[in-house]
């Protein structure tokens, strides 16, 4: 199910998951919610339950940047 952060807890009871995905996202939100999404995550997943995180390869980027800088001059 893909939904909104914000609401994540309207949608489901407390520890009913067993997995959450975020997949290149967290790095979008300011501090202050992804503070509150990791809060609602922790009451959200059953025990045992994971929350699995994928974040851009920083150092694949820079050398895409790099790259794309170097072909400019």
């Amino acid at each position: 199910i893909s939904t909104d952060y914000t609401n994540i807890d309207q949608l489901f009871a407390p520890q009913s998951i067993t997995s959450i995905t975020l997949n290149h996202s967290i790095g979008y939100l300011p501090i202050w919610e992804a503070q509150d999404f990791f809060k609602k995550a922790k009451r959200l997943l059953k025990p045992g339950g994971k929350l699995v995180i994928e974040t851009p390869n920083i150092l694949k980027a820079i050398e895409k940047i790099q790259n794309s800088v170097a072909s400019i001059s």
